[in-house]
């Protein structure tokens, strides 16, 4: 591949800006690269590629906040609809119904990629039609045990079970990853179930290079998880904290440290407690890596 500096093609420029926020955590240079393709892209006129390009600029933009984005009045709207407008020009279904995706119009995105069999289209919005219903629900209904409830948690379990079934069939193990991930953070009532579902998507994204997703699968295992567990939760933060600070995220490595303080508030152990809570105030006064 050409350096970086001589990468013209607006398809290697978005693949150089996934690259680098999904295994360097950097959504800063991500956003350099999404904005470079999206130029090379309008010199094109090639519709697809700038439909792809303004979609990646928007997700990335909520995590790489830049002056325009800091106006009150700035939305991501305009972003979206010039993409849509993009794929209807260039005939792209698939680009149609991601944009309706990272829009949350789930339903939908996903009715299109039943219809064009886009699979990776399917799983991605059954994922997160699972997590709405999950998180769309109040607690007190969950502990309620009423009969709408029983719907809901039949639900959340169809929508996470057909996305897994359906990425373990394509054999894309960052959709599979993503899609294990998701359904760990809301399948309901089993927690054994739970913690196989995201220490498998830690291993996927391990082996992909995926650092930040992979500390974000061991957070979400401790926390929900494993909390009959401790010496397994302290062991998935401990390990969460090493990869923060590979990355050089000193406020996420405090919020590990902070829970690795209340287990060993929960043994017992109260000066390691203070000691850690020490640390985790002292890393949130340091600036965090570019």
């Amino acid at each position: 591949m050409a350096s970086d500096t001589e990468l013209t093609d607006p398809r290697e420029l978005l693949d150089e800006g996934w690259r680098v926020r999904l295994q360097d955590d950097r959504h800063d240079l991500a956003h350099d690269y999404f904005a470079r393709s999206l130029e090379m892209a309008r010199l094109q006129a090639d519709h697809q590629a700038i439909g792809k390009a303004l979609l990646a600029v928007a997700n990335n933009l909520p995590w790489h906040p830049t002056p325009e984005t800091e106006n009150p009045d700035f939305s991501l709207d305009p972003l979206f609809a010039e993409a849509m407008e993009n794929f209807q020009a260039a005939g792209d279904e698939s680009g149609v119904a991601a944009t309706l995706r990272s829009q949350h119009r789930n339903d939908e995105s996903l009715e299109i990629c039943r219809r064009i069999g886009d699979r990776v289209g399917i799983v991605r919005n059954l994922s997160a039609l699972g997590n709405r219903a999950g998180f769309g629900n109040s607690m007190e209904q969950m502990r309620a045990g009423s009969e709408a409830t029983g719907k809901y948690v039949a639900q959340i379990r169809v929508f996470h079970t057909e996305a897994i079934a359906t990425a373990r069939d394509l054999g894309d193990r960052e959709v599979l990853a993503d899609a294990l991930r998701f359904a760990g953070t809301s399948w309901p009532d089993d927690k054994n179930r739970r913690r196989q579902m995201l220490l498998e998507a830690a291993e996927l994204y391990r082996e992909l290079g995926y650092r930040r997703d992979r500390a974000q699968a061991f957070m979400i295992c401790a926390k929900l998880a494993c909390d009959d567990d401790l010496a397994l939760q302290e062991q998935l933060f401990a390990d969460a904290i090493a990869i923060w600070q590979e990355l050089g995220r000193h406020s996420t490595e405090a919020v590990c440290i902070k829970n690795l303080a209340e287990i060993a508030q929960e043994r017992g152990d109260q000066s390691r407690a203070d000691s850690l809570r020490a640390r985790a105030q002292e890393l949130q006064n340091l600036p965090e890596s570019a």
